[in-house]
């Protein structure tokens, strides 16, 4: 589709995307004109992950790793060396929805069932759309790093950028707008904390001083932390239990509160550091060096906070941290999604389909596959597998209709526990005494919830 005056092409995650290109010359055939041919041409290919590529013909394949979407410029130069204008079109690729299988439950021999996606699969159109903001969102021990590791007591965690364009770096300090964690520690003075780029570059939000005996938002215990510190076990997340965290974030543009290590922030006593105020946008720090030190760092790729503990004893957690650039630096804000458009379901002992579901009525027992298909908009289609036993139905044989003289009496046995027993009598055993002429039934109820009569 032409949308916006780009050309999207849609693709799913795996594939190779095929463009070809024409080339139009107006000044072909004219008086005086050199000759102008697309098989004469050299075609130029940048394909928006970072990758390029020379081609004497005008059609290439290209096979992208990520499901994202991609900008993908090309331009023809001919045999007098002129340059077109450059052409930009659009990838969009998918990738499979697919969140989470359950198990289909155990069914009984000779049962009709539905079964439908909404059964045993949950699962989510992918979308995608360009961002300015990462963020690492799970929880990491920062043990005492002398104890655990003294020749590097250092803590990695990463975020990665992929939205711009690959030549783009920061020109301005003002382009990386803030850097924020949330997290707990019991003793500031422990603790190093750098910002580290995709090539290399560093910048030090809080340099090791030596120095600080405030908390990072509320450690276990508070002042008393050192009764859930285990000097013991001081390695160990599980025994090391986290408390509060709060929100610490760094910026050279918003209002702050000076640097993490002035006297005035970090010799507090035993206290808690005043926390930064996202919302109103209050309460920030300034960086040990300003951002105008990651000048030249590239956009794209890895995003890393380097936080160390060089000081015996204490510990504390990050639960999560955030950077967040200028947004005026992506190309351009778009995005799409890959509705899902159909589904369907493959396998042993399909009777007939009802208000979308699959109608089955097992005639063996036994473990089956059934296959699952998504249909996407976009032309993809993706699979999954589950399986489902099927388990057999209790055997009951109470024997021949028979006729017997009043007075005996006769003992009826539909089977054995722990089969479940409801006769026609109200009785619920294995067995019944019968002293008088009738009709006796039985239902025999499996572990299983299997049932005959």
């Amino acid at each position: 589709p032409d949308t916006d005056l780009f050309l999207y092409f849609r693709s799913c995650l795996g594939d190779s995307v095929m463009i070809v290109a024409k080339g139009l010359y107006p000044e072909a055939g004219l008086p005086g004109a050199y000759t102008q041919h697309d098989t004469m041409h050299t075609f130029y290919w940048s394909f928006g992950d970072g990758t390029d590529a020379v081609t004497d013909t005008s059609v290439v394949w290209h096979k992208y790793d990520s499901a994202k979407g991609y900008d993908v410029s090309m331009y023809i130069v001919d045999t007098n060396n002129c340059s077109g204008i450059p052409v930009v079109c659009r990838v969009t690729v998918t990738q499979n929805p697919i969140n989470y299988i359950k198990p289909l439950p155990q069914k009984c021999l000779g049962d009709t069932s539905q079964i439908s996606s909404a059964t045993f699969i949950t699962y989510t159109p992918y979308s995608y759309s360009q961002v300015s903001s990462q963020k690492f969102d799970s929880t990491l021990f920062i043990p005492d790093g002398l104890t655990c590791n003294p020749d590097n007591p250092c803590y990695l965690t990463d975020v990665i950028f992929t939205s711009f364009l690959p030549s783009q770096v920061i020109t301005s300090g003002d382009d990386v707008l803030s850097v924020c964690v949330e997290m707990e520690h019991s003793y500031i003075g422990d603790l190093s904390i750098v910002l580290r780029c995709p090539n290399g570059q560093t910048d030090t939000l809080k340099a090791y001083i030596h120095l600080g005996n405030s908390f990072f938002g509320i450690p276990m215990g508070g002042v008393n932390h050192h009764n859930f510190d285990n000097d013991q076990k001081a390695c160990d997340a599980d025994e090391n239990p986290f408390g509060t965290p709060w929100p610490y974030c760094w910026s050279d543009i918003y209002p702050n509160s000076g640097y993490l290590n002035d006297p005035g922030n970090c010799q507090q006593g035993n206290v808690s550091i005043d926390s930064t105020d996202r919302i109103n946008q209050t309460g920030f720090y300034l960086a040990d060096n300003p951002f105008s030190s990651l000048i030249g760092c590239p956009l794209n790729g890895r995003w890393t906070i380097e936080i160390c503990d060089t000081w015996q004893s204490d510990n504390g957690y990050i639960f999560n941290w955030t950077l967040d650039l200028a947004p005026s630096l992506l190309p351009q804000v778009w995005g799409y999604e890959a509705a899902i458009d159909s589904t369907w379901v493959e396998g042993p002992f399909i009777i007939g389909f009802q208000n979308g579901s699959t109608l089955i009525c097992p005639t063996d027992t036994g473990t089956f596959q059934y296959d699952l298909f998504f249909a996407d908009d976009f032309g993809c289609v993706w699979d999954t597998n589950v399986m489902m036993h099927v388990n057999p139905l209790p055997i009951v044989d109470l024997g021949p209709d028979t006729a017997f003289c009043s007075g005996p009496v006769m003992t009826l046995t539909a089977g054995t526990p722990p089969d479940t027993f409801l006769w026609n009598t109200n009785q619920t055993t294995s067995t019944i005494q019968v002293t008088s002429g009738g009709v006796y039934s039985v239902e025999v109820t499996t572990p299983l919830n299997c049932l005959s009569t």
